[in-house]
């Protein structure tokens, strides 16, 4: 069956390959490629929004269509002047389209592609004329391309870069002006609606289906290097294709399932309530918060002491240990209608972090791990989040009952390192010790393992899991359907796998001890429930103001006022714009600050007119140094990065609290260092810095507290210390030529020359500030929401203001009243 995108038929004549030094390495596209490159190629000349839902996560897609879209108006025209944007956080796109090789020539030199900053400045990246009249923009923020949006031909956009109302700009483009192409792993995503209601169509696959699309359309010469696949690996797609979810469901109720159906049940309670209030966005985040504690301890591999271990000194990281006296503090400043469910929330969140204080998901995870060693199969434990693949790990080594080398052939992921790696990594078997949050249902319904294992704690969350199984295998069916039934024949395209999966459930089993069952009548209702105990109407106010799903407020400190922390005021000044903004910030919050070249963290109080100020999406919420590794780690060349950089830190943190011994004394230890300071020490042991500049370091630092598990991964630390070293210095370089002497030729600046990773990729959602002035003046205070972002000038001083008056008050209140004898 002869394709009609042109994109597809270069790949399939081998005219479009990969650029590999001097030679083009063949790209074989699958019929998964072809399908998406097909409806997308129809969607686009029909002039109508297409919202592709990709339930295998990871590929290129952004920049594969955005690439195909600048060949399909390239070649219709004969001209090189073409104009097409791709939204995609994800770093390994932006390779993709630098290394596409059209007829023996780069696409990237014949249309190149641009930077747009978040000052709206634009820079072409790469070695490229930059005078070529074409474009194609590459942004992780969809509404740095609205200034262009009218001369653009075609917008693709993932969900992670675009909010609900730049989406819906965007979509009002489609019949003027630039046809817009939306890319979704949310099986359950709110803006599917939104498309079809404005005229538009969706197009998926069910894990049959993309079983059936895994081989290759057409083969490389023999000799040639294994080609490769632009959207998954057929290894992934096959997988997923003949994948089973089994759930094994203890025999008796336990704490921890109690628990949690508890915090469950008084959440719902939560969020009817917060719908009778209407969209207050104190009382969305709050409500946001505490559904971010429920998905974490819903997923939780250890203690909440162990998870909060690995922390470090992130004060917006979601801590379990505090999460109760959180909740408390928004019980006593909600509004009267609510204070009832807060209180009863408080109480179940501590109730539900008591429950897991004896690890009880951590024992199952061992006989995993053991059972592991035994078959020598490849096998994958996912987590929710980094931190808690860190202490999973650490929990692991330090285990008595876990075998030497058990991390051979175990991977131990977070949801979104999984989403990253997915398209070209398999497993034999894949554990989840929990449910998962709605976003990530897909993994559910596709999973890049033939089996997929849900540990669950007891009856209730067994219940649970088993429906959000056939929940999510049932709405990937029906997306299918609606694809084969209806998307399909309106866009004139013949299906090479046009068969629906009539029976999703089938692939969902229950283990009750030592058997295996299918599933009775009650377990086969698929009610959108069991993603989180409120309504869809809810979910959408809420993502409106999520920030990230483990970062939260503010953390209090017990000497502030309820609700309030002692703040710092830095005055900002925005490199490119010159917009005034303000940054509330702790004192003691650390924050990375470049002089020269240098970039240091450094404690807000520190920071002083002329200093730079360097943030992660407008805000300090987020670590510039772990936001790098973990995009660096989207590489396969840097896969190991953030799992070695982690243990570093665990291991640092660990001898600073069971050691017995201060900084000097480790430092007296560490024979031959060339280090002087004992407070250097302390530096490694707090996670202020990376860790030691002298590879060597590590191992001295590791026998002089007597850590044989750091001494024994040493090399591999000091490896991704290196390479962390390396690129902050790069970085440092580049900000300040951007920002002190900006040439044409400072975005061509490179992190790995070999693998073409440019420092404009790892910045793109990283902002300058230039630090104007700062209001130190003890006694002021700011609301723990708006800690860490930027915000207008005037609007912060207006903030700081009514809270400090407010703190005032308080404590004036509470020094009046008499102490009870």
């Amino acid at each position: 069956m002869q394709p009609t995108s042109r994109f597809a038929q270069l790949l399939i004549s081998g005219q479009l390959g990969l650029a590999v030094g001097a030679r083009t390495q063949r790209l074989v596209p699958t019929g998964l490629d072809v399908e998406l490159l097909d409806a997308a190629d129809r969607a686009l000349s029909a002039r109508v929004p297409l919202a592709v839902i990709l339930p295998v996560p990871g590929g290129a897609a952004a920049v594969t269509l955005g690439a195909a879209t600048v060949l399909r108006a390239a070649l219709n025209r004969g001209r090189m002047n073409v104009r097409v944007a791709a939204c995609s956080t994800a770093l390994a796109d932006r390779q993709l389209y630098d290394n596409l090789s059209f007829r023996g020539q780069r696409l990237s030199a014949l249309v190149p592609r641009a930077r747009i900053s978040p000052g709206g400045a634009v820079t072409v990246v790469g070695s490229t004329d930059p005078h070529a009249p074409g474009r194609l923009f590459l942004s992780s923020d969809a509404t740095r391309i609205l200034p262009f949006a009218e001369t653009l031909e075609a917008v693709v956009v993932d969900a992670g870069a675009v909010n609900d109302d730049i989406f819906a700009v965007l979509l009002k483009q489609t019949p003027r002006r630039a046809p817009l192409i939306y890319l979704t792993g949310d099986l359950t995503d709110a803006r599917l609606e939104t498309v079809r209601a404005a005229g538009g169509m969706t197009w998926s696959w069910d894990a049959p289906t993309l079983g059936r699309l895994a081989r290759p359309v057409t083969t490389a010469p023999p000799g040639a290097v294994p080609p490769t696949s632009l959207l998954a690996a057929p290894a992934t797609l096959t997988a997923a294709g003949v994948s089973t979810v089994a759930v094994h469901i203890p025999p008796g109720s336990t704490d921890m399932d109690d628990a949690l159906a508890s915090l469950w049940s008084t959440l719902g309670k939560l969020a009817r309530d917060a719908m009778g209030v209407g969209s207050d966005q104190v009382v969305l985040r709050g409500l946001a918060w505490a559904r971010g504690v429920f998905n974490t301890l819903a997923l939780l591999p250890v203690s909440p002491a162990q998870y909060d271990r690995h922390v470090r000194n992130n004060p917006y990281a979601i801590s379990l240990g505090r999460a109760a006296d959180t909740a408390r503090q928004y019980s006593s400043h909600a509004r009267r209608a609510m204070r009832d469910a807060w209180a009863d929330v408080t109480a179940a969140m501590r109730h539900a972090v008591a429950a897991a204080d004896g690890s009880p998901r951590t024992g199952e995870l061992i006989r995993v791990v053991a059972n592991v060693a035994e078959r020598s199969q490849r096998t994958a434990i996912v987590v929710r989040n980094r931190t808690a693949a860190a202490a999973l790990r650490a929990a692991l080594r330090e285990s008595p009952h876990t075998p030497l080398g058990w991390d051979q052939r175990l991977d131990i992921l977070g949801l979104e390192q999984l989403r990253r790696v997915a398209s070209a990594t398999t497993w034999d078997e894949m554990y989840l010790a929990g449910t998962v949050p709605r976003a990530h249902a897909a993994l559910l319904a596709t999973p890049p393992a033939p089996r997929l294992h849900l540990l669950t704690c007891g009856p209730r969350e067994g219940a649970r899991a088993v429906r959000q199984a056939v929940a999510a295998r049932t709405a990937l069916a029906q997306l299918r359907r609606e694809t084969v039934e209806i998307s399909a024949p309106q866009l004139a395209i013949q299906l090479a796998a046009s068969v629906v999966d009539e029976h999703p459930a089938d692939a969902v089993s229950v283990v009750e001890g030592d058997a295996e069952r299918g599933l009775i009548d009650d377990e086969l209702s698929a009610a959108d429930e069991v993603w989180d105990p409120f309504t869809v109407d809810l979910l959408s106010l809420l993502n409106a103001v999520q920030t990230g799903e483990d970062v939260g407020r503010h953390t209090v400190r017990g000497q502030d006022p309820p609700g309030a922390t002692e703040i710092v005021t830095v005055y900002l000044d925005e490199a490119e714009s010159g917009e005034q903004s303000a940054l509330l910030a702790a004192p003691n919050d650390l924050l990375t600050r470049r002089r020269g070249v240098e970039l240091l963290r450094v404690a807000a109080k520190a920071l002083e007119a002329g200093d730079t100020v360097v943030l992660v999406d407008r805000s300090a919420r987020r670590d510039l140094r772990e936001t790098i590794s973990a995009k660096l780690a989207e590489r396969p060349e840097y896969a190991g990065l953030t799992s070695f950089i982690d243990l570093w830190h665990e291991r640092a943190a660990r001898a600073g609290r069971t050691s017995g011994l201060t900084y000097r004394e480790i430092l007296t230890r560490m024979s031959g260092t060339v280090i002087t300071h004992p407070g250097t020490v302390g530096t490694w042991v707090n996670g202020v810095v990376d860790g030691p500049a002298d590879g060597d370091d590590i191992t001295r630092f590791a026998r002089a507290v007597g850590d044989e598990i750091l001494e024994k991964y040493a090399a591999q630390v000091g490896t991704a210390l290196r390479t962390m070293h390396r690129v902050d210095r790069k970085l440092g370089r580049w900000l300040a030529s951007r920002v002190d002497a900006a040439t044409a030729s400072t975005a061509d600046a490179v992190i790995d020359a070999e693998i073409g990773l440019h420092v404009a990729d790892l910045l793109d959602s990283v902002t300058d500030y230039v630090v104007v002035d700062v209001d130190a003046r003890p006694g002021r205070y700011a609301g723990t929401e708006t800690l860490g972002l930027v915000l207008p000038a005037r609007q912060a001083d207006d903030l700081v203001e009514s809270c400090t008056v407010t703190a005032q008050t308080a404590a004036t209140r509470n020094a009046e009243t008499p102490n009870p004898r």
